[in-house]
């Protein structure tokens, strides 16, 4: 039923946990086959109906996203490019320009209309000659961002469906508290990534004080964040996610073999599918992108996590068909469309084969 050793209901092991290649388990798959480290010590579980009906099934605590959970809002005849979605990308610094890069055109990929990216002077002329469909705004004259001040200015922009904020922008002290205030003064639905989430650390709670956000930490980011170890994140993601969403009253996206998403009010939903090879760097600023792109078409924030989470594990297993050693973080900018595709039309696009 579990592997002896493994805690059916949180993913947690004890030492000696047996590792299985398949686990037989009975009437629905136990939360902790499904959620690290549980899942990495389950193999392939197969699941064997014993005829409970459904009459007497308590209302699952947990769920499996799976393809026909995930709705991606299609273009309307009468949709200009603010209506398909606005998205400003607050990101990057002289020291890691391409993951403002790389969040931008996620977010574009995956059907947003209009991209503004805020970068610090440090950061624009790297990203200048890339940049065709994305306008660039400057935020300060240094190498990382600290004006506050001017991202508000322009984040306020009534049009601006979404803000996704963190990938690249460094841990400079001037840097976490531009971007505190950015995010506590903004209403703007966001996603709050990498650095952008470790300017909260030690003050999780602080994030109560404003609504719709997305916080996409992975093990190390979320400990960070709670003041916590990252053996006590990494014993089992599915409380830490739930933790994570009770404290700081906001939706938590935790990345990791499978990722967890929990709301504060006790929805979780994971994706199980995404590949090792998805473990490159900037993988995680293009699932920053594409939650942000679909926050800006109308989806509620816990639904825009895991659907967003749901296409970026599909683009990468479909990269891993051909690259088994590891698919890059720009590949998954041209596999996303086709996933989409496939969400929409119910088949793999043409121009595909």
């Amino acid at each position: 039923d579990v592997p002896s050793g493994v805690d059916a209901a949180t993913g947690s092991i004890a030492k000696g946990t047996v590792a299985a290649d398949v686990t037989l388990t009975f009437h629905a798959a136990k939360s902790g086959l499904v959620c690290p480290p549980g899942s990495e010590a389950a193999g392939e579980v197969l699941v064997w109906d014993i005829g409970i009906p459904e009459s007497l099934e308590p209302e699952p605590d947990l769920w499996v996203v799976t393809r026909d959970d995930v709705n991606i809002p299609s273009r309307r005849v009468d949709d200009h490019k603010y209506k398909a979605g606005y998205v400003t990308v607050l990101a990057g610094s002289r020291s890691y320009p391409g993951a403002a890069w790389l969040a931008s055109q996620a977010a574009y990929r995956t059907g947003a209309g209009y991209v503004r990216l805020l970068v610090p002077e440090g950061a624009a002329d790297a990203l200048r000659a890339r940049l065709v469909e994305t306008v660039l705004s400057e935020v300060g004259s240094g190498a990382f961002f600290t004006e506050a001040e001017a991202a508000l200015a322009l984040i306020s922009d009534e049009r601006v469906g979404a803000l996704v904020c963190g990938p690249g922008l460094g841990r400079e002290t001037a840097t976490s508290a531009a971007v505190r205030r950015v995010i506590l003064e903004s209403r703007v639905p966001a996603v709050l990534d990498a650095d952008g989430l470790l300017a909260f650390a030690g003050v999780a709670r602080r994030l109560q004080e404003r609504p719709g956000l997305v916080l996409t930490p992975h093990a190390g980011e979320l400990a960070a964040l709670l003041g916590e170890t990252v053996g006590e994140v990494a014993g089992s993601g599915l409380v830490a996610a739930r933790r994570a969403a009770a404290t700081t009253g906001q939706v938590v996206l935790l990345k990791g073999s499978s990722t967890i998403v929990a709301d504060p009010a006790g929805r979780t939903r994971v994706i199980v599918q995404g590949p090792p090879q998805l473990a490159s760097a900037g993988t995680g600023d293009v699932l920053a992108g594409v939650i942000g792109a679909l926050l800006a078409k109308g989806l509620e924030p816990f639904e825009a996590a895991y659907a967003g989470a749901w296409l970026h594990a599909e683009a990468g297993a479909l990269g891993a068909e051909t690259d088994p050693q590891g698919v890059l973080a720009g590949d998954l900018l041209d596999l996303l469309p086709v996933v989409i595709a496939e969400c929409i039309y119910e088949r793999r696009p043409s121009w595909t084969t």
